[in-house]
């Protein structure tokens, strides 16, 4: 298993820190390398109709398959 570097593990704890005050009002979703903040409640449906409660996060690289 490789490693992380110093950088790496700082965004990692970082998403783990953001993980402890997250409101479980909102969940990610990854669409097509796509990142998106939506409501709970909202499905792909929503973001992918133009959804107004979606937020798309530029920067972080994403994959929405199953491993």
């Amino acid at each position: 298993m490789t490693e992380f570097n110093k950088a790496e593990q700082d965004a990692i704890n970082s998403l783990k820190r953001l993980a402890k005050k997250w409101p479980q009002t909102l969940k990610l979703m990854s669409m097509a390398g796509l990142l998106y903040v939506i409501h709970s409640n909202n499905s792909y449906e929503f973001v992918n109709s133009g959804g107004e409660n979606s937020e798309h996060i530029q920067g972080i690289p994403c994959d929405g398959g199953d491993f």
